[in-house]
């Protein structure tokens, strides 16, 4: 009898521990799963349940192998996360360089140097547009000024010459006068002389 009852105890076990040592065993099975397994194929006494050692080390040594997959892959992960991380910083720094780029062009195509000032190319053509503007009509100012003093000049030239013309015939006049006075004289000091002698 002893012998039916090693049987009954011991073919059951055999056979639970031949279960829980397929939960071990299957690979393709997550954690949750072997420890659902696990808690299916082992033994109950009263309210507990009766767990084999090398099951609960299989299961220990698998869920150690799961963390240490899944921190490996993690590591993996946060590597290509830096990998990434440094790929957008390359590409917001190049992005940047771009923008820096542009917006020098832009301002090398809207601004030009003069003398080291930077004027804004439509102000400065407005500017020199007023500053020629201002010339032209200072040009014009002084070129009517001449033209008024060349006016004035000339007329003060002719007068000069009717002047010069009329003072010439005038000393003329007042030379042959002085010439018939002084041959009038003559002619009275040649006759008071002969009357004297």
């Amino acid at each position: 009898m002893k012998n039916l009852v090693i049987i009954f105890f011991i073919l059951p076990m055999i056979g639970v521990a031949q279960v829980n040592m397929q939960a071990l065993d299957k690979k393709d099975i997550t954690l949750e799963e072997r420890y659902e397994l696990m808690k299916e194929t082992s033994q109950t006494y009263n309210d507990y349940k009766v767990i084999k050692r090398e099951v609960l080390n299989g299961v220990l040594k698998i869920s150690l192998d799961s963390i240490a997959s899944l921190e490996l892959k993690l590591a993996e992960a946060n590597g290509a996360i830096s990998a990434y991380d440094q790929k957008v910083k390359e590409a917001d720094l190049a992005r940047d360089q771009a923008y820096a780029q542009r917006a020098e062009m832009e301002y090398d195509a809207t601004h030009m140097m003069v003398m080291g000032i930077s004027f804004n190319k439509s102000f400065f053509a407005s500017l020199m547009g007023i500053i020629i503007a201002i010339l032209l009509v200072f040009l014009g100012l002084v070129s009517g000024r001449l033209k008024m003093v060349y006016s004035t000049l000339k007329e003060k030239l002719e007068n000069l010459e009717i002047i010069t013309k009329e003072f010439e015939e005038y000393k003329r006049k007042a030379l042959d006068k002085q010439m018939k006075l002084s041959r009038e004289l003559q002619d009275e000091r040649n006759r008071l002389a002969e009357m004297r002698s």
